[in-house]
């Protein structure tokens, strides 16, 4: 039988920026060359989230409302994607 915490514990935070962006709410853009992503946006009403790689392994991200920053981070892939979900889910409580 299935319980409401069995499906907690199988649900798990994106660890790649491939995994967080791979809803259709995001805009990924690729080199031509290398096909590596360059920028990662995401916009939901005036808020925007961006993310660009700053060197093998750390990402950048940026949250933006209404074209003001309100925070950014930088660090290693995994604990980037885990900020971004966690700036995702505050959105989506207070939309």
């Amino acid at each position: 039988m299935s319980t409401e915490n069995d499906t907690v514990r199988q649900w798990r935070a994106p660890k790649t920026v491939a995994e967080l962006t791979a809803g259709p709410a995001w805009t990924v853009e690729r080199s031509a060359t290398t096909g590596q992503w360059s920028t990662a946006e995401w916009h939901h009403g005036p808020w925007q989230i961006g993310l660009t790689p700053v060197r093998h392994g750390v990402v950048a991200a940026m949250l933006w409302s209404q074209d003001k920053l309100v925070e950014h981070t930088r660090g290693g892939e995994a604990t980037v994607c885990a900020k971004v979900t966690g700036w995702l889910e505050e959105i989506a409580r207070n939309a």
